[in-house]
């Protein structure tokens, strides 16, 4: 099962332990209107045939616009022998809301 975060607990433990991967699952055009740094983008619909880009030793966090599609990425990480999955509940909206207000919603 994977760990439901906050936008917020994400930022601090990241900001406490840098190994953590942050995986982008919107599409392309999304990215564009907002984008955090540092983060690895792979649309979701593309995860399955890209996840060898993923590490599988790394903590990861999944963010999507709002938490949904990311919920179901970080499901299927679990299911991929994906140990340490946490989906940011809330997305880049909430990041928007709690973390970084210059960060466009959408």
């Amino acid at each position: 099962m994977y760990k439901k975060i906050t936008p917020r607990e994400f930022f601090d433990i990241r900001s406490k332990k840098n190994n953590w991967q942050l995986l982008d699952v919107r599409e392309k055009e999304e990215i564009e209107i907002a984008k955090l740094p540092n983060s690895i983008f792979i649309p979701m619909n593309d995860v399955r045939s890209r996840i060898d880009e993923l590490n599988k030793e790394k903590p990861i966090a999944v963010l999507c616009r709002s938490g949904i599609r990311s919920a179901e990425i970080a499901k299927f990480l679990v299911s991929r022998s994906f140990t340490d999955v946490a989906n940011i509940e809330g997305g880049i909206n909430k990041w928007s809301d709690t973390v970084d207000k210059k960060i466009q919603k959408y």
